[in-house]
């Protein structure tokens, strides 16, 4: 009997920690990441802004929709899997350096935009990926602080990015 009183108050104490440390960090982050890549920039920006084609070199992605414009700004439905959609609003478009994205789904418990930066280097591109995100849930907030990183989402599409270019450099 006292095992699992003992057991039940560290659980407790667990999850009265993990709000108390979500409650406490800031709902608003930034998180940055550079790629560096061996191919021109215009290659880059091809794939990164060929949305409908992302689904041939990011592995969970299953489709892109094309929704209606919002603002004069392009809206496009990212789909992986029956549980996973995100749709996302083309905020700032200037081939081939600088493309802004923003979630628009409401009543997430997350949100923010991802600002895509290439710039030529000698030899090929420098991207660099900033997201300004938005964790409104604080459980959310301390597993994406502390157990999956701001920056997993970035390292996970970059990985794929380079992939899609060497492939289509071979």
């Amino acid at each position: 009997m006292h095992i699992a009183v003992f057991i039940l108050g560290g659980l407790v104490v667990a999850v009265l920690t993990i709000l108390l440390i979500g409650v406490i960090l800031p709902e608003k982050h930034i998180a940055a990441k550079i790629y560096h890549f061996d191919v021109d920039p215009e290659k880059v920006w091809n794939l990164i802004t060929d949305f409908q084609g992302q689904t041939n070199w990011r592995p969970k992605l299953e489709r892109v929709d094309r929704l209606p414009s919002q603002n004069g700004h392009e809206i496009w439905r990212e789909v992986e899997g029956r549980h996973r959609q995100l749709s996302f609003e083309t905020i700032e478009c200037s081939p081939p350096r600088v493309l802004v994205r923003r979630i628009v789904d409401e009543g997430l418990p997350f949100g923010g935009s991802w600002t895509f930066e290439i710039v030529p280097e000698t030899g090929g591109s420098r991207l660099t990926i900033t997201e300004h995100g938005e964790v409104h849930n604080v459980v959310f907030r301390f597993v994406s602080r502390f157990l999956i990183g701001h920056t997993a989402g970035i390292e996970t599409y970059a990985s794929n990015l380079r992939q899609a270019l060497i492939k289509r450099a071979g």
